[in-house]
């Protein structure tokens, strides 16, 4: 298996991130996804980064569905990708 590293921009963590929640109605010691044997590439359990934004919207009271902008006449949502909240991090 060839690994290819970008050339340009962000070379660490380039496919596959982690986040830590703490409070804010999240279930303690949860975690979600996994990675690779060098933590190079997302394998189990992955989330868009709009998920993760979903989820934070979420816990502030509000839906994330229903936040949109406006923008050269077109109707953008807030969080257009990724399918929504991660439930199962939330208590």
């Amino acid at each position: 298996m060839e690994m290819r590293l970008p050339s340009k921009g962000q070379d660490h963590n380039a496919m596959a991130y982690c986040s830590w929640f703490a409070g804010g109605g999240n279930k303690s010691g949860t975690v979600r996804g996994a990675t690779d044997a060098i933590g190079y590439r997302g394998v189990g359990d992955r989330h868009y980064c709009s998920d993760i934004h979903a989820t934070i919207v979420n816990q502030m009271g509000l839906d994330h569905k229903k936040m949109q902008f406006q923008a050269n006449g077109r109707a953008f949502k807030l969080i257009e990708e990724g399918e929504g909240s991660i439930r199962r991090i939330i208590a």
